[in-house]
């Protein structure tokens, strides 16, 4: 988180542990994550969201396909279709699609 927060994301919501016993942290969504942040690229254990935007669908493949953890990455866009084939051509990306 700190690292993200540092390469200049933004944090939207959450990013702090919650007070009590136990190792729980704020449900927390991070804006404007860098392409080559590496919490794109690993695995967190916890409910973060990490947010990042693509121009074109080769991009969006690639980020998809960045880690060498088989996280799951998650594609939103307006464009279904053009975009039902990323889950295809992508190791970890899961599909949503938000109407024009």
């Amino acid at each position: 988180m700190s690292a993200a927060v540092g390469a200049g994301a933004t944090t939207v919501t959450g990013g702090a542990p919650v007070d009590g016993p136990g190792y729980f942290y704020q449900p927390t969504i991070l804006a404007n994550v860098p392409n080559d942040a590496a919490i794109l690229r690993q695995e967190i254990f916890g409910p973060v969201a990490a947010v990042t935007t693509f121009s074109t669908e080769e991009d969006a493949i690639r980020l998809a396909n960045a880690s060498d953890y088989g996280a799951a990455s998650y594609l939103h866009n307006r464009d279904t279709t053009s975009c039902c084939t990323w889950p295809n051509r992508s190791s970890s990306a899961w599909l949503a699609s938000t109407p024009a």
